[in-house]
C-alpha cells in the first residue's frame, strides 16, 4: 500500500492511472451516432487517424467496423447502417483507393530495391 501511494505522487503515473480507471466504454450505437454527428459537422468528410484525439478514436472505430464487415463479423443491422454512410462503400468492400496507393507505393519501392 505504501509503495502504491508513492507511485501516485508521480505525475505521469497519476495521469495514466486516472485515464485508465475513468475510461468510459461506448457502445457500437454510441460510436455510430458520433460518426453521424461528425459527418454533419465535417460536410461528409470521414474521420482520419491524422486528426485530433477524438477524430482518431472515431477513425479507429470506423476502421475496425469496416474490417469486421469485410470478414462478415458485423451484425447485419450494423452493416446496413454503415452501408448508408456516403463514401464508405469502397472501405466496406476492401477497395479503398488510398490503401491501394499505399500498397502500390510499397510494392514499387521493393521492386526498385
Amino acid at each position: 500500500q505504501d509503495r502504491l501511494s508513492h507511485l501516485w505522487t508521480l505525475p505521469p503515473v497519476a495521469t495514466y492511472f486516472t485515464r485508465v480507471t475513468t475510461r468510459v466504454v461506448f457502445s457500437w450505437d454510441d460510436h455510430f451516432s458520433s460518426l453521424q454527428a461528425w459527418l454533419m459537422t465535417q460536410n461528409g468528410r470521414l474521420p482520419t487517424c491524422s486528426g485530433d484525439e477524438d477524430e482518431r478514436k472515431l477513425a479507429v472505430w470506423l476502421q475496425n467496423s469496416c474490417a469486421k464487415a469485410r470478414k462478415d463479423e458485423l451484425q447485419p443491422g450494423r452493416l446496413a447502417k454503415l452501408k448508408e454512410v456516403p463514401g464508405l462503400g469502397p472501405r466496406l468492400r476492401g477497395e479503398s483507393p488510398r490503401l491501394h496507393l499505399v500498397w502500390k507505393g510499397h510494392y514499387d519501392s521493393l521492386v526498385e530495391w
